[in-house]
């Protein structure tokens, strides 16, 4: 299963968001999410903790962070002097919410994803078509999804009706992409990269959509690119996540449509 981040929690609950702290390592959230106490041990970095701001200044105060990478979700804003110098294992979302309607908000926000994460991999189980998994992916990613193979040639697409793309239009329209749009690609500057060369995003120079691009290898060599192209020029650390997510279980053991 994958696992959702905080980035898609503050992109989730929007304007509700008042300030989001982010620590020096991701937190993974797999058990459940839990109203903080005053009283308790150490907090379980497994869990996503939701508390009011006193609890939590008092539980930072007492020791009760875990060593690991931990989430905290706060009902209000916590006193400047607290988030000033909060430890850097921790993640912190302040939120104008009252602790109930915030318990309520996120939870269903998690259980969404994990609904569609269940689907997801059922239909990777089942040796869905990638099509079928894209147009699923697509209701939680809604932006133009395309998945090429190492020529650039179409295996799958979705295309979102808000994003205008000329990238995206040719593809569609013939089914594989030019030598020349290709190398227009290869001259994107990236704007989010990693030392493994497993993803890039840019701006498009053509379009001005923030583009997000995943290799998906096998055995060492290149099988397939999964691109996903936003209605924006802004990076979205949401998608990002939701992306990643994708692309690995496109080409997993249980699948080998490509």
């Amino acid at each position: 299963m994958r696992f959702y981040s905080p980035a898609m929690l503050v992109y989730w609950m929007g304007d509700t968001v008042l300030r989001f702290y982010r620590g020096r390592s991701e937190p993974v959230c797999f058990g459940g999410i839990k109203l903080m106490q005053k009283e308790g041990g150490k907090l379980r970095p497994e869990c996503l903790y939701i508390g009011e701001p006193a609890i939590v200044t008092e539980a930072l105060s007492q020791g009760r962070l875990s060593d690991e990478a931990t989430l905290i979700v706060c009902s209000g804003e916590m006193d400047s002097q607290v988030t000033v110098s909060l430890p850097d294992n921790l993640t912190l979302i302040e939120t104008n919410l009252t602790l109930v309607p915030l318990y309520n908000c996120v939870h269903e926000h998690v259980h969404r994803f994990q609904v569609w994460d269940e689907q997801l991999r059922e239909l990777i189980y089942t040796n869905a078509s990638l099509e079928k998994i894209l147009q699923h992916a697509s209701s939680e990613i809604h932006a133009t999804i395309l998945l090429v193979n190492a020529g650039y040639k179409q295996i799958a697409a979705v295309e979102c009706p808000g994003v205008i793309d000329s990238t995206a239009g040719e593809l569609l329209d013939k089914g594989y992409l030019s030598f020349d749009t290709v190398r227009q690609i290869h001259k994107e500057k990236p704007v989010r990269s990693d030392d493994n060369g497993s993803f890039v995003e840019y701006v498009s120079q053509a379009s001005g959509n923030y583009t997000i691009v995943h290799l998906i290898r096998h055995q060492g060599s290149l099988a397939a690119r999964l691109c996903v192209i936003l209605n924006s020029n802004a990076p979205n650390l949401c998608y990002s996540d939701l992306s990643a997510s994708l692309a690995g279980y496109i080409y997993s053991p249980q699948h080998n449509a490509l």
